[in-house]
């Protein structure tokens, strides 16, 4: 995970110096995409090393946030060869989605 997000300065970069185009955008969106594949198969690990039944297990058996950011991020990546903005947009707005607390490990562990 740290790898891709090490890149994101470069592309970040990249984006600005052409003005958002479109293979800067898309190629931000897949190291986004990839840092989120990342983050879901070290949280399965982490479920597998704990076990189903152990309370993070529990609190991740749903990770429907995760998923669903990925499938967007995807999305995202194909709509910026058409209107990069608009992904550019989507991207901003995953960000701010994951700014909102996730109450499952709180809620594992009051159980």
């Amino acid at each position: 995970m740290l790898f891709w997000l090490s890149l994101l300065p470069f592309a970040t970069g990249w984006m600005g110096q052409n003005h958002f185009t479109e293979t800067p955008v898309a190629l931000y969106g897949v190291i986004l995409l990839m840092a989120s594949v990342a983050w879901y198969i070290l949280g399965q690990k982490v479920v597998k090393n704990e076990g189903t039944e152990s309370k993070v297990g529990k609190a991740y058996q749903k990770d429907l946030k995760t998923k669903l950011s990925m499938l967007i991020y995807s999305l995202a990546v194909a709509i910026a060869f058409f209107q990069p903005i608009v992904s550019c947009v989507i991207y901003i707005l995953i960000a701010a989605a994951w700014f909102i607390p996730d109450k499952r490990i709180e809620k594992a562990i009051e159980n």
